[in-house]
C-alpha cells in the first residue's frame, strides 16, 4: 500500500492526513506548561514528522512548491517558538488553517471511475498515484536521459533523496510487465527507485564500506538471516541480493505501507550514534539496514520485501521476473 487513500472517487494523500495528526499531537504538547524532557522530545519529533509528511506529499507530486512553502515556514516558526521547553497557545492556528485549505485545493482531487480503473495502481492495488502532469517536465526529461529505464516509471535518489515520477506505457502498466534497468547509470552509494506493479522498487548500489557496515548489524536486527519469507530463495543471504553490490527491494514499510527515506549517512544526530546507514520510516519510526532488514523494537514486523529479479547481463537488470517467475 502506498501513500494514497481512496474514498469513492476522491484521492486523498495519506501524508497530508499524517501531517494533520502530527500537528494535532504537537499542539497538545506545546500548550502544556512545565513539559518533561520526554514530552519535549516527543514534541520535537511530532513537528519533524509533520514536516517529513509534507515533504513526502510534495515529492510524490501533490501540488507545486508554492503550495508547500507557507506550511514549511509555519512549521519552522513553531519549531522556534517551542524550543527550550517554551509553551503557549495560538501557535498552531495558521498551520491548521493552511492544512485545511491545502486539503481542499491540493490534497484531494476528483477523477471519474473509468479513469481510476485505467490507473496502474487501481489496476494492481486499487490505490491511484498522483497525476503525472503535475511534475516538472524538465526534470522528468533529465531523468529519462540519465537513468536508461524502460517499461516502468522511474524515481531517483542519492545522498539527499528526492522522488520524481514518469509515466510508463499503458500496456506495461495494465499487465504489470517486468521493468528493465541499466544499472551502469547508478553511482556507488546512490539509490534509484523504479515503479513496478504500482509499487516503488529500490535499486541501491552499495559501496564496499556499506557492505562492511552491514556485518555489524546482526545483533540489533529482528531477522538478520532473512528466515521470514520476504524474499526469493536466491536473496536469502546476508546481503539479500544476487550481487552483493546491488540491493533490489520494494520500498514500502512493512508496518502500514509508508515509503521509508534513504538515510546513507553514518551516525547522524537524529538517528543516533549506532546508525550505520539504512532506511528510516518517519511515519512510525521503523528502521531498516542497507539490506532492508528490520531492526528490533520498531513497529515494522518484518524485513522489506525483495521482488523477483534477474540480471540479463553485466549492466542490465530485470525486475518482476526470474527463473521461478518467468515473464
Amino acid at each position: 500500500m502506498l501513500n494514497t487513500l481512496v474514498v469513492t472517487t476522491e484521492v486523498v494523500p495519506l501524508p497530508r492526513l499524517r501531517a494533520e495528526e502530527q500537528i494535532k499531537a504537537a499542539q497538545a504538547l506545546a500548550e502544556k506548561a512545565n513539559r518533561s524532557k520526554d514530552e519535549n522530545d516527543k514534541l520535537a519529533q511530532s513537528i519533524a514528522a509533520a514536516r517529513d509528511q509534507l515533504n513526502i506529499a510534495e515529492l510524490l507530486g501533490y501540488g507545486d512548491k508554492k503550495d508547500y512553502k507557507p506550511m514549511y515556514q509555519q512549521i519552522d516558526d513553531i519549531e522556534k517558538k517551542t524550543a527550550g521547553g517554551k509553551w503557549g497557545k495560538g501557535w498552531f492556528e495558521k498551520i491548521r488553517q493552511q492544512l485545511a485549505e491545502w486539503r481542499t485545493c491540493v490534497g484531494g482531487y476528483r477523477r471519474g471511475a473509468s479513469a481510476l480503473r485505467r490507473s496502474n495502481l487501481a489496476a494492481t492495488t486499487g490505490i491511484p498515484m498522483p497525476g503525472y502532469a503535475k511534475l516538472n517536465r524538465d526534470r522528468r526529461q533529465w531523468l529519462l536521459a540519465a537513468t536508461g529505464v524502460s517499461g516502468g516509471a522511474v524515481l531517483a535518489a542519492a545522498a539527499i533523496p528526492f522522488v520524481e515520477s514518469l509515466a510508463p506505457g499503458e500496456a506495461a502498466k495494465a499487465a504489470g510487465a517486468p521493468v528493465e534497468v541499466d544499472i551502469s547509470q547508478i553511482a556507488p552509494g546512490a539509490l534509484l527507485t523504479i515503479e513496478w506493479r504500482g509499487r516503488p522498487v529500490w535499486i541501491l548500489h552499495r559501496t564496499e564500506r556499506m557492505l562492511t557496515l552491514l556485518r555489524c548489524n546482526d545483533a540489533r536486527l529482528a531477522d538478520p538471516r532473512s528466515e521470514q519469507a520476504q524474499q526469493p530463495a536466491y536473496a536469502a543471504n546476508p546481503t539479500r541480493s544476487i550481487r552483493p553490490a546491488f540491493l533490489v527491494a520494494t520500498g514500502i514499510c512493512t508496518r502500514l505501507g509508508c515509503v521509508p527515506v534513504y538515510r546513507p549517512e553514518v551516525a547522524p544526530a537524529d538517528l543516533g550514534g549506532d546508525w550505520s546507514g539504512g532506511f528510516y520510516c518517519p511515519c512510525h519510526g521503523s528502521r531498516f539496514d542497507l539490506a532492508g532488514r528490520v531492526f528490533k523494537n520498531v513497529p515494522a514486523p518484518s524485513n522489506l520485501e525483495i521482488p523477483p529479479h534477474e540480471y540479463l547481463g553485466d549492466t542490465r537488470l530485470r525486475i518482476g521476473a526470474d527463473r521461478e517467475h518467468p515473464a
